[in-house]
């Protein structure tokens, strides 16, 4: 338990309340046997150590309406100048219902007769109310003894914005936007100061940086209500953070080449990306590619204009050979780049990376950074001929459906991707059969049943150099240990590839109705169907490139990971996967012994994936300096 969780004398009547502390809050649960998603979620954050208001938690009795609540509000105003009751409702959806209906209890001080509120407040609680609740709502009620002053609400990011740097406080008093204390996160300093609410801007700093805490443990961006009890800022509640951001510059776009969003992905990875995809010519004026919430983001310098109505038939058909033309040239390249990279994977593999000296560590390491630039750019291309590939179908019938986007985008796994997939649900469900768990086998479960080892064996053999598709260097292989391959067991079973040719050709079918009712309907829908056999081509030249990329990075991690154990032996990193978070220059500056706070940009960069890994990213933003 953390050191921050403190405890309070409990009040006269015990069988009502008790301390609140971590295991308390972890095993809470109300009238219907319900946990509090509150409750879990101040468990969770006081164990990463961050401060939570102390106090009890009382657990309401329907005969005695309050009785015990009273007591241990009573018991608390001998010590405390303000008492606080916050109830802690099974949901945060339960929370919004419930908030109307209670009634107007404010925080009780020794001075007023709260004993009739109490009696309300247990009342309405047990009582449900509110849009479909249903009695009793809420058998869980903290009591927290604190200072008078100050109190007030923070925020992990600001939600209109979405800015990831910026976090808001406000006193109690003078909750809305424009009153807010704007922090910089990174600097630790007032951007604006709030208006109104007794606070000054120490204060509001270590409110918001309670909030960014918060953040870090649940992984998500929450709202935190805080308080002070004996001059110590603690969390009094806590819920998550409606984000309503909106951009509408296009400076950067998010980047999109095997998904829409792959979550964070690593320095070294957008380092790559960047080294990639530099833009020809595009002078000193910053990086191509970056990495802004922990994903990475594109410069977006030009756009291609789309017909937004049919084009004449004659022009429609131009635009189909051409399109035609670009897909084959791509699908030539993806066939080449995969099949060419055998004897390369080889000849990695067959090396002992252990007995090379630095300096052939890497040249190994620019090799393999090659092999990952050219699949990078190749899958670019890829992108660039999909989007030739919707002007065309624009061409042919206007605008598309919405859904047929995704659809068209979505790349075509390789037969021995989904062989793969096919595998591991069939052990998936063998091990569910024999030993009734999707888990290892153990020592005893081994020997009790040989066939399943050996199918579990086998399956570690074959997916020893496959990884998930994508573009970050970090995921390792499916095969690379028995903990691996059960994660790959547990997130991977929604591999359905058979739903995206499914997509695929509904889409196509979509395009082909709507060409049919424009003028001249028959030709457009023979040109319709012949982008409709480019579609397969390039998505198959996608899934194709995108394999290739993942077989050049599970090698380019194994590489990073042995010069991060050499970095760790010189005492320059702390862990051999802190490599991941540096650039390549980095590295190399760190094998030369050069001075450098590599262990500090490591922390910095691994607390923003923390950070922002559930943040929902948006797709176009504004350059930070």
């Amino acid at each position: 338990m953390s050191e921050d969780v403190g405890q309070v004398s409990s009040p006269a009547r015990a069988h009502d309340a008790q301390p609140l502390d971590v295991r308390a809050l972890r095993s809470a649960v109300d009238g219907r046997g319900q946990q509090s998603e509150e409750a879990l979620d101040l468990a969770r954050v006081a164990e990463a150590g961050v401060p939570i208001a102390r106090g009890v938690l009382v657990r309401f009795d329907p005969e005695d309406l309050g009785l015990g609540l009273a007591q241990a509000v009573e018991h608390a105003l001998r010590s405390h100048e303000v008492v606080r009751v916050r109830p802690l409702p099974p949901t945060y959806r339960a929370a919004r219902q419930l908030a109307p209906a209670l009634p107007p209890l404010e925080d009780i001080d020794e001075d007023r007769q709260a004993f009739a509120q109490l009696r309300a407040l247990a009342d309405a609680l047990l009582r449900g109310e509110g849009d479909g609740l249903r009695a009793p709502t809420v058998g869980l009620v903290r009591v927290l003894p604190c200072d008078a002053e100050p109190r007030g609400w923070a925020q992990s990011a600001e939600p209109a914005r979405g800015d990831p740097d910026e976090l808001l406080a406000w006193g109690d008093d003078a909750r809305r936007p424009e009153n807010a204390w704007r922090i910089d996160r990174r600097a630790a300093s007032v951007v604006q100061a709030g208006d109104g609410g007794a606070l000054v801007a120490s204060v509001a700093i270590r409110a918001a940086d309670l909030a960014d805490r918060a953040q870090l443990a649940l992984g998500r961006p929450v709202e935190v209500e805080w308080c002070v009890q004996d001059g110590r800022m603690a969390i009094a509640s806590l819920r998550p953070l409606r984000m309503q951001a909106t951009f509408t510059s296009n400076v950067f776009r998010r980047l999109t080449l095997v998904a829409a969003d792959e979550g964070t992905v690593a320095p070294l990875s957008v380092d790559t990306l960047d080294s990639a995809l530099a833009i020809p010519g595009g002078g000193a004026d910053g990086p191509t590619v970056v990495r802004i919430y922990a994903r990475p983001y594109r410069r977006d310098v030009s756009r291609r204009e789309r017909l937004v109505e049919a084009a004449p038939l004659g022009m429609a058909a131009a635009r189909v050979a051409t399109v035609g033309a670009e897909i084959s040239a791509v699908s030539l390249a993806a066939r080449r780049a995969y099949f060419g990279l055998t004897e390369t994977l080889e000849t990695f593999d067959a090396s002992e990376l252990a007995t090379l000296g630095d300096d052939g560590a890497l040249q190994l390491m620019h090799d393999r950074r090659a092999d990952v630039m050219r699949m990078l750019r190749l899958l670019d291309r890829t992108r660039e001929a999909t989007r030739s590939l919707f002007a065309a179908f624009e061409a042919l019938v206007g605008p598309l459906p919405r859904e047929c986007y995704p659809a068209l985008s979505a790349p075509r796994a390789v037969r021995e991707r989904v062989r793969l997939h096919q595998s591991l649900a069939e052990l998936a469900e063998a091990l569910e059969r024999t030993i009734g768990r999707l888990d290892a086998p153990t020592e005893v479960e081994r020997a009790r049943f040989p066939a399943l080892d050996e199918r579990w064996q086998a399956m570690r053999a074959a997916s020893a150099n496959v990884r998930p598709l994508g573009i970050d260097v970090r995921p390792d292989a499916i095969g690379a240990s028995d903990a691996r391959l059960i994660e790959a067991l547990r997130t991977d079973v929604g591999f359905d590839e058979q739903a995206r040719h499914e997509a695929r050709q509904a889409a196509l079918r979509r395009i082909a109705a709507t060409a049919k009712a424009r003028p001249r309907g028959r030709p457009r829908v023979g040109l319709a169907r012949a982008l409709g056999v480019l579609a397969d081509q390039l998505a198959l030249a996608k899934g194709t490139v995108a394999e290739a990329l993942a077989s050049t990075l599970v090698r380019q991690r194994r590489v990073t990971l042995d010069l991060g154990r050499r970095l760790v032996e010189r005492a320059v990193l702390e862990l051999p996967d802190d490599a991941f978070y540096l650039t390549l220059d980095e590295v190399e500056d760190g094998m030369r012994g050069e001075p450098g706070a590599y262990t500090a940009r490591v922390r910095l960069r691994r607390e923003d994936d923390a950070r922002w890994a559930a943040f929902r990213a948006p797709r176009l933003i504004d350059p930070r300096g």
